[in-house]
């Protein structure tokens, strides 16, 4: 409309062909303040307590009854209360010299007035308002850590495993339902490190999560093969690296002896040359080949991954990513790596990329296939100075 004002183009709406907005444009304005108070203390140097309270207030142009100008409010308050014991073993003569063993146990209380009648607010852009029943709920949880210190070989020096083990165990009960119980969660980690031998270096990391229905855990009989342990869902995962990596001599095996052109000072830098440590390079994975100390390395990746209701259905996820890359001589630098499905035993994908080292220059080649889609790029330019002389070529299929 030629005749709109401004005020018609930023506030008034624009009901839909029913007279709702569902089609339209509608207009909402609001004005949120929020705040809070939190005080911690810890009581004799051991216990921890914090106490919380915070609120909003937000101010509308008008709410879903059509009432214009209108007020809201929320709010909801926390104390907590939390320990720690620590046990500490020690073991002479022996690999693992020590376990430390670390308990936390903690307690929280935290309560929410009823604020269903907010739901006749609109909320939009982080303007809204807390509108879930009333709740009095207090949650329980106790952590156990166990690390690991280990003895000094002729290899190695004295090494720390933090958080060797991790398994915790976390419920709430809620006063204002009544079947207050929430369903009571374990999630057990482990964290053993990685283990070295000359080229080997071998890590893994194995999680599993587990929730229970507390109302329907039973005892059938003194026999806890005969027990029902209320068993809602569970989910594993392991993610295991094998890699192989060393020093290859051999790529300085023709050394060419340089002309006292280049190793005199013949050839003074001029002011467009820069120092050795301000090189540029324009392509990230040139530049993670060039730093690894390593001048060859061979890397397995397998990941593995189901839940209960992926296990009933005999489904999960197993997959295995190879890595190959070696540097053949000073200035040649090969690459290969994939993705294997080992659970339907297809081969994702893979790319293979070559690289040359041409004093300031470098060639870069890469080859990508995945599925029916294949991609090439190929690449020469400068490393001193990227932008000044670059030629690219690419191609694809999709």
């Amino acid at each position: 409309d030629s005749l709109a004002t401004f005020w018609d183009v930023i506030y008034q709406d624009s009901p839909g062909p029913d007279s709702t907005y569902t089609n339209g444009n509608q207009h909402n304005f609001g004005v949120k303040h929020s705040g809070g108070l939190r005080y911690s203390h810890k009581l004799k140097g051991w216990l921890n307590l914090s106490q919380s309270i915070s609120g909003s207030e937000v101010w509308f142009d008008r709410d879903e009854l059509d009432n214009k100008f209108v007020r809201g409010n929320d709010y909801s308050t926390n104390s907590s209360m939390s320990f720690n014991l620590y046990g500490l073993r020690r073991f002479d003569g022996f690999y693992v010299s020590a376990i430390r063993h670390i308990i936390s146990p903690s307690m929280s209380f935290s309560y929410q007035p009823d604020f269903t009648e907010n739901e006749k607010f609109y909320s939009f852009d982080g303007i809204s308002l807390k509108d879930n029943d009333k709740y009095k709920r207090i949650s329980l949880s106790l952590n156990n850590k166990w690390q690991l210190k280990l003895a000094k070989s002729e290899n190695k020096e004295e090494r720390k495993l933090n958080d060797f083990v991790d398994f915790n165990s976390s419920m709430s009960y809620d006063f204002e339902k009544d079947n207050g119980f929430g369903q009571i969660s374990h999630s057990l980690d482990l964290n053993p490190g990685s283990f070295s031998y000359k080229v080997l270096n071998f890590s893994t990391d194995p999680s599993l999560n587990i929730s229970q229905e507390p109302y329907k855990l039973k005892l059938k009989s003194w026999d806890y093969k005969n027990w029902d342990w209320g068993m809602e869902n569970w989910s594993f995962s392991l993610a295991n690296k094998l890699e192989f990596s060393g020093d290859a001599h051999y790529v300085d095996y023709f050394p060419l002896k340089k002309s006292d052109l280049v190793t005199g000072d013949i050839f003074s830098r001029d002011t467009l040359s820069i120092d050795d440590n301000d090189l540029i390079t324009s392509l990230d994975e040139l530049d993670k080949l060039d730093s690894e100390k390593k001048n060859w390395s061979v890397t397995f990746t397998h990941s593995y991954r189901t839940n209960k209701a992926q296990y009933e259905l005999g489904d999960y996820k197993n997959n295995l990513r190879m890595a190959l890359s070696a540097k053949l001589t000073k200035n040649w630098s090969v690459s290969y790596s994939n993705y294997i499905d080992l659970k339907s035993d297809d081969l994702v994908s893979y790319n293979f990329t070559l690289t040359r080292n041409l004093h300031c220059w470098k060639v870069f080649f890469r080859f990508t296939k995945h599925g029916d889609y294949w991609n090439y790029r190929f690449q020469l330019f400068n490393i001193q100075l990227p932008d000044a002389l670059k030629f690219r070529t690419s191609d694809h299929k999709s």
